[in-house]
């Protein structure tokens, strides 16, 4: 098990600053097993959110109730994923600015300026195009502490760095979808390509990738060490090259997002308005789901409904998922709030036990506040803090357990 010590020492300042220092902070893991950046177990518990609970940072605006888009240091323009990696380094992906932004330690005030900047040549550029320093609107980053992956979807590639980057513009190495990093993929479903590579997951062995508009989710093995590698497993279809659109316990309908510790799996399967669960690693392409969450069956799709199990998007299309291996966290976008379930749960349509962006399981007000939400679309836990974009206002904002 790699040890977190840049991590352990970033969060362990931020608790010393919000006056939340304890013993735990001192040897922080990242809660997502082996994933999106962190490996090994979660010795460090559980989690701990009580209904309606206020967050603690923001990101992305000076304050919890402003809102607006920019192209600066510390303003962004319609979020994609925002993850911390095995690096210690905390990602996040500025979808329509066409660039990711790194903090090179845990901020601690709200609004922090990023470090460094890829895909661009500064922080008030924003031009989309397709070589191997360049991006077009990317959707997530990862990094296992070995090599850094982001989405690139418009130029249907993941970009693969295989050193974790510390200063702006980096140049990358590897290209996957693409014969090379300064190529742009071709937009189509097969064993080595993409049509739209989104919601991306890390761990030392694996990388998993939510492909929405194949409808489906691949795996490929890692390290990467060549371009344009085959992937070795497929989710929601049954071969490479099927993308049918479908509600049953194997299929998926345009998946945005996906979390794995290696054994277990969840897919945010957006179109069906639920979350997928695995409880082993999947042996065969397009293997069954064990477990759905937001609806009381595998056949079942039902929206606009508001309530302690239920899950809702409309036309945004996003459900984001995390785990920590035991919790699950699931953002629930058109119903402005993020459900928990406090233990790997072991039945369909199982009711959710914490809250977040609303006062109850029946609100869904759109609130840009310390407490509301509005739309959010991703979510990322580690030992002690959850992570939440919304791509709209557009801001993350971090709980803190406890």
């Amino acid at each position: 098990m790699r040890t977190l010590t840049n991590l352990a020492a970033a969060l362990f300042t931020l608790g010393l600053m919000t006056g939340c220092p304890d013993n735990d902070d001192q040897s922080l893991l990242s809660s997502n097993n082996s994933g999106s950046g962190g490996t090994g177990s979660n010795p460090a518990g559980l989690l701990t959110f009580t209904n309606g609970q206020a967050a603690f940072l923001v990101l992305g605006q000076p304050d919890f109730t402003s809102g607006g888009p920019g192209v600066t240091s510390s303003r962004f323009d319609q979020l994609g994923q925002a993850t911390i990696g095995t690096s210690g380094k905390l990602w996040i992906v500025d979808g329509n600015n066409t660039r990711v932004v790194g903090y090179n330690s845990f901020p601690i005030v709200n609004g922090a300026a990023a470090d460094l900047v890829i895909g661009q040549v500064d922080f008030t550029s924003n031009t989309p195009a397709s070589s191997s320093t360049e991006l077009a609107n990317p959707y997530s980053a990862v990094d296992n502490g070995t090599q850094l992956f982001v989405s690139d979807k418009t130029n249907h590639r993941i970009q693969v760095f295989n050193t974790i980057p510390s200063s702006s513009t980096p140049s990358a190495d590897f290209s996957l979808g693409a014969p090379n990093p300064s190529s742009v993929g071709v937009s189509t479903c097969s064993q080595s390509e993409f049509m739209s590579p989104q919601g991306l997951f890390a761990t030392l062995n694996y990388l998993y990738v939510a492909d929405p508009d194949c409808n489906r989710v691949t795996i490929f093995s890692l390290p990467i060490t060549a371009n344009k590698p085959n992937a070795i497993r497929v989710i929601g279809q049954p071969d490479f090259t099927t993308s049918t659109a479908s509600t049953s316990q194997s299929a998926l309908n345009t998946p945005y997002t996906v979390w794995s510790n290696d054994t277990r799996i969840i897919i945010g399967d957006a179109g069906n308005n639920r979350a997928l669960l695995y409880n082993s690693f999947p042996t065969t392409d397009g293997a069954n789901a064990d477990l759905v969450l937001g609806q009381a069956d595998f056949t079942s799709a039902v929206s606009g409904v508001t309530t302690q199990s239920s899950l809702y998007t409309d036309s945004d299309g996003y459900i984001g998922v995390a785990s920590n291996g035991t919790q699950v966290f699931v953002a629930d976008i058109d119903n402005s709030r993020v459900m928990i379930w406090n233990s790997w749960p072991t039945s369909n349509g199982q009711n959710a036990d914490v809250v977040l962006g609303q006062p109850d399981f029946t609100s869904h007000t759109v609130a840009t506040t310390q407490t509301g939400l509005s739309f959010p679309a991703n979510v990322f836990v580690t030992s002690q803090y959850l992570i939440v974009t919304e791509p709209y206002v557009p801001r993350v904002l971090i709980w803190k357990s406890p």
